[in-house]
């Protein structure tokens, strides 16, 4: 993270804050048996710990008008879920989602008011299967997550990104454990992605003879989709039922 203050006593002229290198992992998977079987699901969880803030810098800066710095970075995320899910054995489904946004930053000018600095992102999608028996499922995951970055008692930056991943887990084939001749099934994951990431700012300094307050609402910076992305199959073979393996 970094910030640049530009201030007197007197007045505020220019205030930045944001952060380098920005890169994303969502990763989402669910993981049912069939005791499980039939049960639809619904509800969302906060990942452990996301909605803790981390101090990065905190110290006096600007003497001898002092201010004092204290950036903190927070990374709230939940994950939503909905799926129904049949199956005879043990199934994993799910993607890895990878998300490089490079730079991201933004700024305060008394004189032009906000602006802001984004790159392009990059965006790579791995599937996650695992299956020992016959399943079948509809999955809709989705990640409420954003990178947080404030400045205590002047300025924080908000981008909030949210992808979502619906996939459908199908079986093909047949298994006969009985037959002689070893007949091949396969479980196959097929799905979409789509992610929107938005930017939100707020500033609100007050200092001796000044107090600046601005907001900048939410503006969209990039909407992603992929109809398809999401795709792997992976053999099915009753014989080794208690075993799995997983594509990542």
């Amino acid at each position: 993270a970094f910030y640049k203050l530009n201030y007197s006593i007197w007045s505020l002229q220019s205030v930045s804050v944001g952060i380098n290198n920005v890169k994303v992992r969502a990763s989402a998977s669910v993981r049912r048996n069939a005791t499980e079987s039939g049960k639809p699901t619904v509800g969302n969880m906060t990942l452990p710990g996301s909605d803790t803030q981390f101090t990065v810098f905190d110290r006096l800066v600007g003497c001898p008008v002092c201010v004092r710095v204290a950036i903190k970075i927070g990374v709230p995320t939940t994950l939503e879920y909905n799926f129904s899910w049949k199956a005879t054995g043990t199934a994993v489904a799910g993607a890895i989602l990878d998300l490089d946004f490079g730079n991201n930053s933004v700024h305060y000018d008394s004189s032009r008011g906000w602006s802001n600095e984004s790159h392009y992102p990059a965006v790579s999608l791995k599937p996650v299967l695992s299956a020992s028996g016959k399943a079948e499922a509809d999955v809709k995951l989705a990640l409420k997550t954003g990178l947080q970055v404030s400045v205590d008692d002047i300025i924080w930056y908000h981008l909030n990104l949210d992808p979502s991943l619906p996939m459908n887990l199908t079986f093909q084939g047949s298994l006969w454990p009985w037959w002689p001749l070893k007949l091949k099934a396969k479980a196959c994951l097929d799905g979409d992605a789509s992610f929107k990431m938005v930017q939100e700012a707020d500033l609100d300094w007050n200092l001796l003879a000044w107090h600046e307050k601005k907001h900048w609402a939410p503006g969209a910076l990039y909407s992603w989709s992929k109809k398809g992305v999401v795709h792997a199959c992976e053999e099915v073979d009753e014989v080794a039922a208690n075993s799995s393996v997983l594509v990542v």
